[in-house]
C-alpha cells in the first residue's frame, strides 16, 4: 500500500460556513447539488453524500449538473479514503464507482460522459498509485499526456468541476456545476478547493486557512517554510511533498490540469529514489541543535519546524533557506548563521574537538 499524505492571499471568506439548515433552503435538485459540493470542498465529503436521498432526488431523469455532482462526490471520496490509508475500501470503490444506486433512479443510466474527463481520469489515477499499482497509475497519466488538449478542453471546459471556486458562475454548459458561493454582500467568496492537490487533506487544507492560505493564487505565491510553519501550528507533521504545494497551486490558478497531472508524475518519478535515501536517516532521532554556536531553544525549534532537525540537515542548508526558515518563524537571524552548515558538518562526524576549534577562530 502506498500511501497519500492529505493539501497574493485573497480575503478570507466571511460568510457562514454551508450546514445542514442553509442547505434546506435550497429548493431545485441543482441547488441541492451545488450545496453538497460546497460541503464536501469544506472536507465533509460524507455529510455532502447524505443530501443525495430518493426524497431529494426521486425522478430518474436529472440535469447533468445534478448527475455530475454526484459522480464527483463520489470520486472525492474515493481520493479521502485513499489520502487515510484506507485502501481496501478504495479499491472495492474504484471497482463500483459507476455502479447504479438502487435508491437514487438517476443513477441508472451510468456516469461514462463525465468519468472519461481528464481531471476525472487524472484523480482515478492518484487513488491507483496509493493503493492499487503504481505503474497502472502511470500508464493512465501516460494516455492522458498525449491525448488532445482540445478534447479535453471541451469535456470539462479545461477546468474542474467544483462548487468552490473563487469566480462562481464562471464555467457554464452542460455538465459543468455552476457554483453559487456563500458571499456575505461585501464581494467576499469561498476560496479554491486546494484538497484538489496532491498532498493536501482537509486537515491540511484547514492549517493553511488558518494561515491566510485558501486560494490557489495565495498558495502559488507562498514559499516551503511558510507552509510548514502553518502545519506546525496546526500540529500537523508537513508531508514529504509539501515543497510542491506552490507549483501545483500554480497550475491549478491557471486551470492546467494536464501541466499539473505531468508535473506530478515527474515528482512522483524523482520521489522513489528520494524515498529509499530518506529511509536510511528517518529512524534517526533529532539532533540537539543548540549545540551548535548561535542557536537556542527558540532558533532549534524555528528550525524544527521548518524542517532542519538534524545536524546532516542543518550541514546541507543553505544560508538563504536558513534566513527564510528564522525569519519565517519570527525571529532575527543571529550573527552566527553563516557558519551554522560548517558547525553542523563537524557535529554530524561527532568531531567535538573540531568544531570547538573552529568556533575559536
Amino acid at each position: 500500500m502506498r500511501k497519500i499524505r492529505p493539501a497574493g492571499a485573497g480575503p478570507t471568506s466571511d460568510a457562514p460556513a454551508a450546514t445542514p439548515a442553509t442547505a434546506a433552503a435550497a429548493n431545485s435538485p441543482r441547488d441541492i447539488a451545488a450545496m453538497a459540493l460546497r460541503i464536501a470542498a469544506s472536507g465533509d465529503v460524507g455529510g455532502a453524500m447524505s443530501y443525495f436521498t430518493p426524497a431529494k432526488f426521486p425522478q430518474e431523469k436529472q440535469e447533468a449538473a445534478v448527475r455530475e455532482a454526484y459522480i464527483e462526490l463520489r470520486l472525492r471520496r474515493l481520493v479521502a479514503m485513499a489520502a487515510a490509508g484506507q485502501c481496501p475500501a478504495a479499491i472495492q470503490g474504484l471497482g463500483n464507482l459507476e455502479a447504479e444506486d438502487k435508491t437514487l433512479p438517476f443513477t441508472f443510466s451510468g456516469f461514462g460522459s463525465f468519468t472519461k474527463g481528464v481531471r476525472f481520469q487524472y484523480w482515478l489515477g492518484v487513488v491507483e498509485f496509493a493503493c492499487v499499482d503504481e505503474s497502472a497509475a502511470r500508464k493512465r497519466w501516460e494516455r492522458l499526456a498525449k491525448a488532445n488538449p482540445e478534447m479535453h478542453a471541451a469535456n470539462n471546459h479545461g477546468k474542474p468541476a467544483v462548487a468552490a471556486t473563487a469566480k462562481p458562475g464562471e464555467f457554464k454548459g452542460e455538465g459543468v456545476v455552476a457554483a453559487k458561493a456563500a458571499s456575505d454582500g461585501n464581494g467576499h467568496v469561498a476560496g479554491d478547493d486546494l484538497t484538489q492537490l496532491v498532498g493536501i487533506g482537509p486537515k491540511a487544507a484547514a492549517a493553511l486557512a488558518s494561515a491566510g492560505i485558501t486560494s490557489y493564487a495565495a498558495l502559488a505565491e507562498a514559499n516551503e517554510p511558510q507552509l510548514r510553519h502553518a502545519l506546525h501550528e496546526a500540529d500537523m507533521m508537513p508531508p514529504g511533498n509539501v515543497g510542491t504545494w506552490p507549483m501545483q497551486a500554480s497550475y491549478a490558478t491557471k486551470g492546467d490540469w494536464q501541466g499539473l497531472m505531468r508535473h506530478n508524475e515527474k515528482a512522483m518519478a524523482k520521489a522513489k529514489p528520494a524515498a529509499a535515501a530518506r529511509t536510511a536517516t528517518a529512524a534517526a532521532p533529532p539532533d540537539d541543535l543548540t549545540q551548535i554556536n548561535g542557536i537556542g531553544p527558540r532558533i532549534a525549534s524555528i528550525l524544527n519546524d521548518g524542517g532542519i532537525t538534524t545536524f546532516a540537515e542543518l550541514q546541507h542548508a543553505n544560508t538563504g533557506e536558513l534566513r527564510q526558515i528564522i525569519a519565517v518563524g519570527g525571529a532575527l537571524p543571529p550573527s552566527s548563521l553563516d557558519s551554522w552548515p560548517t558547525q553542523a558538518s563537524y557535529a554530524s562526524r561527532g568531531d567535538w574537538s573540531g568544531l570547538a576549534s573552529y568556533n575559536r577562530r
